[in-house]
Parts: C-alpha cells; structure tokens; sequence
C-alpha cells in the first residue's frame, strides 16, 4: 500500500503521510508482548536447571535467523 501511494520511503510523499511507521510499530508492540510472556510462560512450564540453556538456545536461534533471513 505504502509503496503505491508514495515515491520511496525517503521521499517527499512519504514526509506528510504519519502513519508510515505504524507497520514497524505494531511488530515492535507484538515483539516485545508476545515475547516476554512466552519467555515467563517457559520459565514457569521448564525445570530452573534448564534455564540458561534455554535462554543460550533462544538466543542464539533468534540470532542465526536474524542473520539468515537478512
């Protein structure tokens, strides 16, 4: 939608429209909701001596994808 109604994200179409960030917004909203409970949810659900290896594993997949979908 926003690449239709607009000549680039930088561009002088773009500056007067205000909803443009709302799509990164809503993601960024749902990261940091979805995540936390997810996180508390496993941490009460998975044995304490298994924590760190959760937290390493997560991490570390989270980062590898960040890396292989960029």
């Amino acid at each position: 939608y926003f690449n239709n109604i607009t000549d680039g994200y930088w561009g002088v179409k773009a500056e007067s429209n205000p909803l443009m960030h709302t799509s990164s917004l809503s993601v960024e909203e749902q990261f940091y909701i979805i995540w936390h409970a997810t996180m508390l949810l496993m941490f009460k659900v998975i044995p304490q001596k298994h924590h760190q290896l959760l937290l390493l594993g997560v991490t570390s997949a989270l980062f590898f994808l960040s890396e292989f979908l960029a």
